[in-house]
């Protein structure tokens, strides 16, 4: 089996930095299921003589676990980036900037309500959440109006 070094590691006195593939036979068998775990190596899988990882994770996506609400929550590098940008913000600046997202920023409010200690921002945090989750009932029922009208009245198409 082939592994790709997730972290710096040292096998039989040769040092892998992340991203370099490890040979076959380098890694103890025995020892792997460990290093998997614990996020130094991740094994790699041979698609025509190109290794290609096994990970089944997008690359672009980070999988944070929150621990007070027991749940993962996924988000991409940019959405990772305005966590952070807000977070560090008075608690004035960052409701008006939580007050702007939108549904593709549901994860930063999730992060920020289970990250962010400020009584103001969990509850403006609710208050968007619950905004964002009224606008897509509406939304949905809006379109299942418009299937309903698209409709022909009447019975059936062979009534005489």
């Amino acid at each position: 089996m082939n592994y790709v070094a997730l972290k710096p590691v040292n096998f039989g006195g040769r040092q892998y930095k992340a991203g370099e593939t490890i040979p076959e036979g380098v890694v103890d068998e025995r020892r792997s299921l460990f290093l998997k775990k614990s996020g130094h190596i991740a094994e790699v899988a041979s698609v025509n003589g190109a290794y290609a990882e096994d990970l089944n994770v997008n690359p672009n996506t980070l999988s944070i676990p929150l621990l007070q609400s027991k749940h993962e929550l996924a988000v991409n590098a940019q959405q990772l980036l305005q966590f952070f940008a807000t977070i560090q913000k008075t608690m004035e600046e960052a409701k008006i900037e939580i007050a702007t997202m939108t549904e593709e920023d549901t994860p930063v409010l999730h992060l920020l309500h289970e990250i962010d200690s400020r009584k103001g921002i969990k509850a403006a945090v609710e208050t968007r959440l619950a905004d964002l989750s009224t606008n897509t009932d509406i939304s949905q029922a809006a379109e299942a109006v418009e299937e309903t009208e698209k409709q022909p009245e009447g019975g059936e198409e062979n009534d005489v």
